[in-house]
């Protein structure tokens, strides 16, 4: 198995010249798949990288020579979703169950797209199996904070 090493959570690449008030952001097209996310999941890699907006990256990377910013997620979608609020979390996902008080199920938590994931493209099920609680903190705290 080859180590891939951890990239930062985004990457951000300022404009080149007199910059703008525009920053693009390109929160779902993240290529890097954690092993603890592969090793969780009920699905392949492949299978996985139906949540991705997939190279949506490269059509944007010309954005900081029109003086605008650029901000781009590295890690996939289907381990943490940088698009969403920290509290977006499905308490039924996790064991324990996460405290009601600590979550905001939002429409887009209510259909599987929370910060966590629990699908990709047309309902597929990411994980066969409750994820521990400790894994939301651990991935909120290593990632989106």
């Amino acid at each position: 198995m080859v180590h891939q090493e951890t990239p930062p959570p985004f990457l951000s690449r300022a404009a080149i010249g007199q910059a703008s008030a525009f920053i693009f952001a390109v929160p779902h097209s993240g290529r890097y798949y954690p092993d603890d996310l592969k090793s969780r999941a009920a699905l392949s890699e492949k299978a996985l990288r139906q949540s991705e907006d997939a190279y949506v990256d490269l059509l944007f990377e010309h954005v900081p020579e029109q003086n605008a910013a650029l901000l781009v997620a590295t890690h996939a979608r289907a381990y943490l979703d940088l698009n969403r609020a920290a509290n977006e979390l499905d308490p039924n996902l996790f064991t324990p169950r996460l405290a009601d008080s600590d979550v905001d199920v939002t429409y887009r938590v209510q259909a599987g797209l929370g910060i966590i994931p629990q699908f990709v493209a047309e309902n597929t099920p990411i994980y066969s199996e409750l994820l521990p609680a400790r894994e939301a903190a651990k991935r909120i705290g290593d990632i989106h904070q």
